[in-house]
């Protein structure tokens, strides 16, 4: 599932193509020219995206990281039930840092490549556990500000 792609407005509660904003308000749009995302500021909200893996689980998530005004956001994985009610949370998270800490004065776009397949471990908590071709699961990203004004912007979420 990719964040990006034709301008759209945000939603709040629905649902955009195999997207799902579960919490708050996320809202797609290019906040500079020509890098559009999905971005947010308001705190706990949280975006969903529907997986779908193949024989060698992987969640691809790029992001953006900047010198200063970025807050985090924690990735959970859910399995939702087929009548799409509760969901279950996976063992395991991650936390991505909006901000990095180096000198240089830009932002940055960061991609994390996450090996779901490998079970949460004391060093590993990211760890979920997940089987080969798995596609009852939705990737869930709860953003955590940094201070008033801090934001955070996902270029693209995606699995194979």
């Amino acid at each position: 599932m990719t964040s990006s792609g034709s301008r759209t407005s945000g939603i709040q509660g629905g649902i955009q193509g195999g997207v799902h904003v579960a919490f708050g308000t996320w809202a797609l749009y290019a906040d500079r020219p020509e890098k559009p995302g999905w971005i947010t500021s308001s705190v706990a909200s949280a975006i969903e995206f529907e997986l779908r893996f193949g024989g060698s689980p992987r969640l691809t998530i790029i992001y953006e990281r900047s010198y200063e005004g970025f807050g985090s956001v924690v990735v959970q994985l859910l399995r939702r039930e087929p009548d799409g009610g509760n969901a279950q949370v996976l063992n395991g998270q991650v936390l991505l840092d909006g901000l990095h800490r180096d000198t240089r004065n830009v932002t940055l776009t960061e991609v994390a490549t996450l090996n779901v397949k490998m079970p949460a471990m004391a060093r590993f908590p990211g760890g979920f556990n997940v089987r080969p071709y798995t596609s009852d699961l939705v990737a869930r990203l709860t953003f955590r500000p940094r201070g008033t004004g801090s934001k955070f912007k996902l270029r693209y979420v995606g699995s194979c």
